[in-house]
């Protein structure tokens, strides 16, 4: 018997066969990207969504050789806060909106000067910015005869299972990326719906994660190598199934390395951060997540490799970056790459010099993530959160050097998942619970879930590194003026 996960990234798709002790058979991995548009759009082709999962999931069960017919179960994760209206067929009406779309920040805007910026926050765990509720909103508005056309809005979890499956469904931790879902009811938002005109109908059903949505359709199977039947489990956002994968748990914390970053821990009520940064999400269960985000993490040493490191592998910036100093000779990175808030933050170097290398560059963009992270942690920290170590997990926490930098700014030892994809590892966790493979998550969790031994934090390098974080932490208050004004 066999488990199978599927997630769906913002710049690429992975499939993973896990036998029923966590062993990789078989991946397959398609990279894709996010168009983005002169008028602050950014749109993904949902339609190749589902062709690549389709071609990952048929690629991976091939070349873990298994036989298609003791494949137990498939869920998916996926990246949060895009969406796609859907047809009655479950077919994409128009191209899906990234969570990188800017156009409805007026809506946005609107809301907070309806409710106020911390009524909504404190109740739908969000802020309002590019999110699926204000682009509903613009899509009403700029595209009324789509709106009234579209049978479903889905978030991509929801439309790979609608297309896997022909039924529409979500679940709490998709739901939370909405802005229209009340976290502490854990139910969609129906007298915010009312106001705006927004029909409930057209958003999916919430189900918990780890639950049966369904089994494979005869032409859903046929594009993924599987069997006619096969059980589809209920999935969840891409960084709280990462933390699962990880092995998160009460009282740990866990933080992501993908396109974006999370810093997260669970609880067991709804809890509030003053300062607006930490989100409160469903996570199932009666339990919630603690969120604070990274945008561009993994995103940012992408753009550097593209943009001064296109003749390096990744193998061979992390090489340069390791011959570089703590601190990076004195050059300071702003990670956020990403413009999609209201402030309208930018990313900068600082500290540039005719003396500056390129590994200094690299090691400042690295830094300057783990910075950012940090900052993530000592909110939490702020909060009564407590924990005697991290567990890393994503592709960058393969890094060794990725791995020991965090070790030295948390100064917290590090434990990563023994595999790098954890989001297709939580998924086959879920996936096994809704086959009935495991009795519940825990259970799931205690047989999958594999971690290093801790890398400790080494304490030279956290002194060192210690003054670089705290003039990244005035480097923000400095310029955020600036940035409004750009």
């Amino acid at each position: 018997m066999y488990l199978i996960g599927l997630d769906l990234g913002t710049t690429g798709c992975k499939s993973m066969v896990f036998d029923t002790t966590g062993q990789i058979l078989g991946e397959h991995y398609i990279e894709y990207e996010v168009t983005f548009l002169p008028d602050g759009g950014a749109e993904q082709d949902a339609e190749l969504w589902w062709q690549y999962a389709a071609e990952a999931v048929a690629a991976a069960v091939r070349k873990a050789g298994i036989d298609p017919k003791e494949a137990a179960g498939i869920p998916v994760s996926s990246q949060g806060c895009a969406f796609v209206p859907v047809g009655r067929d479950g077919k994409s009406l128009a191209n899906a909106i990234s969570w990188y779309d800017t156009r409805a920040l007026p809506q946005a805007r609107a809301l907070y000067a309806r409710y106020g910026e911390k009524e909504l926050f404190y109740r739908l765990g969000h802020p309002a910015e590019s999110l699926v509720f204000p682009e509903i909103l613009r899509l009403k508005e700029e595209a009324p005869e789509l709106y009234q056309k579209t049978w479903k809005f889905l978030m991509p979890h929801d439309y790979l299972i609608c297309r896997m499956t022909g039924r529409a469904v979500t679940d709490p931790s998709m739901a939370s990326g909405s802005m229209c879902y009340d976290v502490p009811t854990g139910a969609w938002a129906r007298d915010l719906l009312r106001e705006y005109g927004i029909d409930e109908e057209k958003l999916p059903e919430i189900c918990e994660a780890g639950t049966v949505a369904g089994t494979l359709l005869p032409e859903a199977a046929a594009q993924m190598g599987l069997c006619c039947g096969t059980v589809v489990a209920v999935g969840m956002q891409d960084q709280k199934i990462a933390a699962l994968g990880a092995g998160i748990q009460t009282g740990s914390i866990t933080v992501s390395l993908g396109t974006a970053s999370a810093v997260e821990t669970l609880c067991t009520a709804p809890q509030r951060d003053a300062q607006m940064q930490v989100q409160c999400h469903g996570f199932g269960s009666g339990m919630w997540v603690l969120e604070n985000s990274v945008d561009t993490a993994g995103a940012a040493l992408k753009w550097a490799r593209r943009t001064f490191c296109a003749d390096l592998s990744y193998r061979e910036m992390d090489a340069l970056a390791a011959g570089a100093a703590p601190g990076a000779n004195g050059v300071c990175f702003y990670p956020l790459l990403y413009r999609g808030t209201t402030d309208r933050n930018q990313g900068c170097f600082d500290g540039l010099g005719l003396e500056t290398s390129r590994a200094d560059l690299i090691r400042a963009v690295l830094e300057g993530v783990i910075y950012s992270q940090r900052e993530c942690l000592d909110i939490l920290r702020g909060m009564g959160v407590v924990s005697s170590e991290m567990l890393a997990c994503g592709g960058g926490g393969t890094s060794p050097l990725w791995r020991q930098m965090m070790a030295d700014v948390y100064n917290l030892p590090v434990r990563t998942s023994s595999s790098k994809e954890g989001p297709a590892l939580g998924a086959a966790i879920l996936a096994g619970v809704a086959a009935g493979v495991y009795e519940s998550v825990p259970a799931a969790c205690r047989k999958l879930v594999k971690a290093s031994d801790p890398q400790p934090p080494i304490a030279e390098n956290h002194d060192k590194s210690e003054p670089f974080y705290q003039l990244y932490c005035k480097l923000y208050p400095a310029l955020k003026d600036s940035f409004k004004k750009a």
